[in-house]
């Protein structure tokens, strides 16, 4: 099932080799997990499903622990990135977890597996990759790859979160125009991701019945207990993201530097508080008598 990354056109808007971002994917994968409550919080009980798909896995951290918690399941993480399928490969090694499968995969083609294949397919973040014209076709295939009664769930957010930091406000406004003029993101001006308020749309448009939300806010002021991995994502984030930033003609060099090093200051000042908002949004593929009707 792996292909040649360079037979695959990259859209994320970092570098999916870069060894920095794996490392930062991994702490975040934790982060995420755990501050939303778990694997599927609030959604069904994942023990009755057989076989799980993650989208864009990234170094695994979701699917292994999906593959810790429902040793039964047979849990699939794919990503277009061969060195964070190697790790996550290996780190489903170490922890002797034979219930596991990694693929290298672009999630924007076509999906090397046959129709009706799993009981649950699972993405989160994808507003990184996914131009805005693929969206209907992207959650297309997950409806033809998930069985009928199945479940498909997203989780997104709009931005970096809110904070009293002018200088880290600046820098996700830029980050929003950014993606907007990459043709990535659901918003029609650029200031903000725009895909929160239609989540639940994109579901039902693609055919999912019993489409249902729940909102996520992760609290990152100082003193939280997500302070100090929202800091740390926050910089080495935003330092990964300045040749794109760059690139798309948002600031400059010099601009950059300045409102980084500001943001640095400003989040590690006493009085910092921030607030970050995503929503998973979550349905059913039709059971196949109801299917079409």
């Amino acid at each position: 099932m792996e292909t040649n990354p360079q037979e695959q056109e990259n859209t994320y808007v970092l570098n999916p080799e870069d060894a920095t971002e794996m490392v930062r994917l991994s702490h975040q994968d934790h982060l995420l997990t755990r501050d939303l409550g778990g694997v599927f919080p609030g959604g069904p009980d994942l023990s009755a499903m057989r076989d799980i798909l993650d989208i864009a896995c990234g170094p695994g951290g979701w699917v292994l622990d999906v593959a810790h918690e429902y040793p039964k399941a047979r849990v699939v993480g794919l990503d277009i990135s061969r060195k964070m399928t190697s790790y996550a490969r290996a780190q489903a090694q170490s922890q002797g977890l034979d219930n596991v499968r990694f693929f290298v995969m672009n999630a924007l083609q076509p999906l090397k597996f046959p129709d009706n294949s799993f009981d649950l397919v699972n993405a989160r973040l994808m507003c990184g990759f996914v131009p805005k014209d693929v969206w209907p076709s992207l959650l297309q295939e997950c409806m033809r790859i998930v069985r009928p009664g199945g479940i498909i769930r997203l989780t997104e957010t709009d931005g970096g979160g809110l904070s009293n930091s002018p200088a880290g406000e600046t820098l996700d406004g830029m980050l929003a125009r950014a993606v907007h003029l990459s043709g990535k993101g659901l918003s029609r001006t650029g200031k903000s991701l725009g895909l929160i308020p239609v989540l639940a749309r994109l579901l039902h448009n693609a055919g999912c019945v019993n489409v249902q939300q729940r909102p996520h806010l992760i609290n990152f002021s100082v003193g939280s207990e997500s302070y100090e991995a929202c800091y740390q994502n926050a910089t080495v984030s935003y330092q990964l993201l300045k040749p794109f930033l760059i690139k798309m003609g948002i600031t400059t060099p010099q601009e950059f530097d300045q409102l980084y090093q500001q943001m640095q200051i400003e989040m590690l000042s006493e009085d910092f508080c921030g607030m970050w908002l995503l929503l998973s949004a979550w349905g059913q593929k039709p059971a196949a008598a109801t299917q079409g009707a």
